[in-house]
């Protein structure tokens, strides 16, 4: 009976752990990628308070690989706790922009972790989750229809949860001759581990620069001579609010390029520019009937920067996605619209045609962060164009369609242009002479008038950056018009 007992007793206690076991391997989240999501969640409930946290990010991954045949290959790993509308905001929806005609998108993991289990699926992606749409800005626009916006779509939402997105968009001969990109630590939401990976095949030796904090990179060599570079970094603080345009001034950043130099970036860019800045007979008659009244340089200058807005459309989307790719000058004016590339190129063929030297600049984000010496443009924003003609130095901006003072433009900025190749310019670099400083003075003697008011004499002088030129330059009135202001 004694026996009995024994055996009841252990066969309880065996059930029960077998049932314990069974209840914790349920509860798992896994590994996933190599990351022990338990071990990252636990992290992340030790490391802040998130009862005071919207979100929180466990793991944000980028793992770019330039393949052997010059395909670039970019996997995007996230895992993000979320317990409120704004963390919902952030991280349910999700909007992918990618080429159909030049890539490819391939999602690997769409699933919410709630009530302890996997939402819809652990391994499978619901067809009903990813949905192909096109980007607002180009509806109307219909040479750029081939870019795609895909949104993931995640089901099981409820507060709080921890979802996982995995996806990877393989660019085919994207590094063929060479490929850089800037990439910031800080995120929206504090992290427990942002990860940064660089594989390259043989032969191909990145340079890369760290910045503020940022650790150096961890190297590993495989047998497949691919090199694979590192960065790792731990409970990282979130970006500050409000947002500067430029982050990688004060968090910690890394900036990488496999361009061999300067001038073959900037022959990369020029040459795919120039083989599209073609006139037609229309489109050249076209100018010469809108400008052929205009007195001064600045006059026509300002009449080609109008005749590119008067007919053609500014497309505001990133013109990245066609960096080397610009449609022909003719193709923009025949369609009516442009983004800022084609733009670019549709403004600078015609500045040449009304005896401008027209070339396209670039200028970086304000208080442009270290490794500026490596050829990327990712140090940079959108492409313009500077015109250059007799007592005229002036700069085009093809995404808003204005002509502005080159030195207002570039101010606080650093500038490269490609078709000179090496190098870039540091505007105001040593600059301690008073001559290059920038001045505006305004003296006014103003006393009661006879009959009320005020009269009285002005003076306006002003150079550098406070330079007025541009704006008052012209015959219907421009200058009275600026004082008057």
């Amino acid at each position: 009976m004694r026996r009995f007992k024994s055996i009841s007793i252990g066969l309880v206690l065996t059930a029960f752990l077998m049932i314990l076991s069974i209840q914790l391997h349920a509860a798992s989240m896994g590994v996933s990628g190599g990351h022990d999501l338990d071990e990252l969640w636990a992290r992340a409930r030790a490391q802040f308070d998130i009862s005071e946290q919207d979100a929180v990010l466990l793991l944000e991954s980028r793992h770019i690989s330039i393949l052997d045949n010059g395909d670039l290959r970019t996997r995007v790993h996230r895992v993000v706790w979320i317990s409120t509308d704004a963390g919902i905001d952030a991280h349910a929806d999700l909007r992918i922009p990618w080429s159909s005609v030049t890539s490819t998108l391939n999602i690997i993991a769409l699933r919410t972790w709630m009530d302890n289990k996997w939402w819809p699926d652990e391994s499978k992606v619901s067809e009903t989750a990813v949905v192909e749409t096109l980007p607002f800005a180009l509806a109307l626009a219909d040479d750029y229809t081939a870019l795609r916006e895909t949104m993931l779509l995640h089901d099981g939402v409820e507060f709080p949860c921890i979802m996982e997105t995995i996806y990877e968009i393989e660019e085919r001969g994207a590094a063929s001759e060479g490929s850089d990109g800037l990439w910031v630590f800080s995120q929206t939401e504090p992290a427990v581990l942002v990860e940064y990976t660089l594989g390259v095949p043989s032969g191909v030796t990145p340079a890369f620069r760290s910045g503020n904090g940022a650790p150096e990179p961890e190297t590993n060599g495989g047998s497949d001579q691919r090199t694979t570079y590192i960065w790792r970094m731990e409970n990282v603080g979130r970006l500050g609010s409000p947002r500067i345009s430029n982050p990688a001034v004060y968090a910690p950043h890394v900036t990488w390029s496999t361009w061999k130099d300067w001038e073959t970036l900037g022959k990369k860019i020029t040459s795919s520019f120039d083989e599209a800045a073609v006139l037609s007979d229309a489109l050249t008659d076209s100018l010469s009937a809108h400008i052929k009244h205009e007195p001064s340089n600045a006059a026509r200058a300002r009449a080609v920067a109008s005749f590119v807005n008067e007919c053609t459309r500014s497309i505001h989307y990133d013109s990245g996605f066609w960096r080397f790719s610009p449609r022909p000058a003719t193709r923009t004016w025949e369609t009516a619209y442009g983004h800022g590339l084609d733009r670019a190129v549709l403004a600078a063929v015609l500045f040449r045609e009304a005896g401008f030297n027209a070339e396209p600049i670039f200028r970086s984000a304000p208080q442009a962060a270290n490794g500026l010496d490596l050829p990327a443009l990712s140090h940079f924003g959108e492409i313009a164009v500077l015109v250059e003609g007799l007592r005229l130095n002036a700069v085009f901006d093809p995404v808003e369609g204005s002509l502005g003072h080159a030195n207002s433009w570039v101010y606080g900025k650093v500038v490269w242009r490609p078709d000179v190749g090496k190098g870039l310019r540091f505007p105001g670099e040593g600059h301690d002479n008073p001559e290059f400083w920038s001045r505006s003075v305004l003296v006014l003697t103003l006393e009661p008038g006879d009959e009320g008011g005020f009269c009285g004499t002005g003076f306006l002088s002003a150079d550098g950056i406070f330079c007025p030129y541009d704006e008052m330059a012209g015959l219907e009135g421009e200058a009275l018009s600026h004082l008057n202001g």
